[in-house]
């Protein structure tokens, strides 16, 4: 049973090493996402829904 728990705890810490990197990639490519499509939804249509929901207006 230690042996499990000792092995667990080092995967553990290498598990968190490689989580470390993934999420500082995500981070870089969200950042580089968000200024290539920087203003890329604006000027699209877009259904507007009244608060009674009964009618829908196109702007």
């Amino acid at each position: 049973l230690k042996t499990i728990i000792n092995a667990l705890l080092h995967s553990f810490k290498q598990l968190a090493e490689v989580m470390t990197l993934t999420i500082f990639c995500l981070m870089v490519f969200a950042l580089f996402a968000l200024q290539v499509y920087m203003g890329e939804l604006r000027n699209k249509c877009v259904k507007q829904q009244e608060p009674n929901g009964t009618q829908v207006d196109w702007r």
